[in-house]
Formats: structure tokens, sequence, C-alpha cells
């Protein structure tokens, strides 16, 4: 089904992630990138998209190992409603019940940063892990399910759910593979 962008913007307001990578192009937008000699799959993107479209937000949740408020790149599109998200978090008692230790969201790399893989959502500023040393790849982690329930809420996929592999520090904005 093809969209025009005025249909999209509303759908994603509505907390509706893009579908497929046609839809993630038209929301976020394509990009040139090169990859980097490194063995974890990093990409340089080229060009001017990330200048346009990565933000920096200062979230309203502690960083309870540096004792202050998280800041991180993101895209454009979902910095207001990673702001909302977070607030939420932190009015339902969330962060004292599970602290955030680490938190990432825009990086240029391949996914689960193999080089032979596609581009990772986080490429797009579009994807977010949190507490990673607790919730590795592979495994079921730690992340409680009212946790998982607030994403969902807010439109986000969580890895946590899927077989292969199993990615439980995962939650992104994109509903496609």
């Amino acid at each position: 089904m093809l969209w025009d962008w005025a249909t999209l913007k509303y759908k994603y307001q509505l907390g509706c992630p893009p579908e497929n990578r046609e839809e993630l192009y038209n929301f976020a937008g394509r990009f040139e990138y090169e990859d980097l000699d490194a063995p974890k799959g990093f990409v340089n993107i080229l060009g001017n998209w990330k200048e346009h479209n990565i933000k920096s937000v200062t979230l309203p949740i502690t960083n309870h190992k540096e004792k202050k408020k998280w800041t991180i790149e993101c895209n454009r599109y979902i910095e207001q409603h990673l702001f909302n998200l977070f607030s939420d978090y932190v009015a339902k008692g969330y962060e004292e019940t599970y602290p955030i230790y680490q938190l990432g969201c825009f990086v240029p790399r391949k996914k689960m940063c193999n080089p032979n893989r596609s581009l990772s959502i986080h490429a797009w500023g579009l994807a977010i892990d949190i507490n990673f040393k607790n919730n590795k790849a592979g495994t079921s982690g730690d992340m409680p399910h009212y946790v998982v329930t607030l994403f969902k809420n807010y439109g986000f996929n969580w890895g946590g759910l899927w077989t292969r592999p199993r990615d439980p520090m995962h939650f992104q904005f994109y509903n496609g593979k």
C-alpha cells in the first residue's frame, strides 16, 4: 500500500511505527553509507542525513550510574515520543523499580554488530537498548513486563519476543524486519 506523507505523519503521531522498509524510508529517509574497517559492523553515514535527522534529547529519567539525566541521540521523529514515554516511566515509578544503567539509541551499524547483515534500525535512530549487561541477545534478560507494556503502548516492538535471536534489551519504533 502506498501512503502519502500526510497520512504517514498522522499514523506515526498516533504511535503506529513503519511496517516495512518502504515506510521506513518514507518516515526516516534514506542515506548512503560506507562500511568501516571494523569487525563490529559499524558504518559511516555519508552526506548530511545525520545532521538533518538525528537530534540530541535529554530525557526526564536518571542515569543511575552517573547520577544525572540521560541524554541520547535519536531520530527527530521520535524525539518527543521518547520524552513522553520516559516521562510516563518516571510518573509510574518505574525509575525506582527498574533503574536504567545503560541506554543507547542512534548507532550507525549493522544488525547485531554483524558486518554481513543489513543495517540495524539503530542506524536510523529509531531503536533503543536498555540495560544491555542484564539483557544480552540470546537470553531472556530481566526486562519487567510493565516496561515492555509501556513501550508497546508507545508503538515500540520488543526484541525479547523475537526468536532468532531473542534481544531483550531492544525496543524499536519499526514493525518490519
